[in-house]
């Protein structure tokens, strides 16, 4: 069993992705599991390149994002949803 940090493992193996994407990966796509050694977090390679592998042999399927029970999305309007050409009077 090989050991890797998170940032020389992300750059080689994952195209540099972030933190955040992993923690992600980890809790939804079944990305393996760091392991903790003191106060460090190491990632099995082996372990990282069969999930690498068997991503490869399955279709694309978007990670779920959290929305609020009541539906209603919090904080600002993305810009992408404002006014367009046509919508003078329509406020999406």
């Amino acid at each position: 069993m090989k050991l890797s940090k998170f940032k020389p493992m992300s750059e080689d193996k994952l195209g540099g992705r972030s933190r955040s994407s992993v923690g992600r990966d980890i809790l939804f796509r079944g990305f393996p599991a760091p392991i903790k050694i003191g106060g460090s977090i190491f990632f099995d390679v082996d372990a990282v390149e069969r999930w690498i592998q068997q991503q490869a042999e399955v279709p694309y399927a978007p990670v779920p994002v959290a929305v609020p029970k009541d539906g209603k999305r919090r904080g600002r309007k993305p810009k992408y949803l404002g006014k367009g050409i046509n919508d003078d009077e329509q406020d999406l």
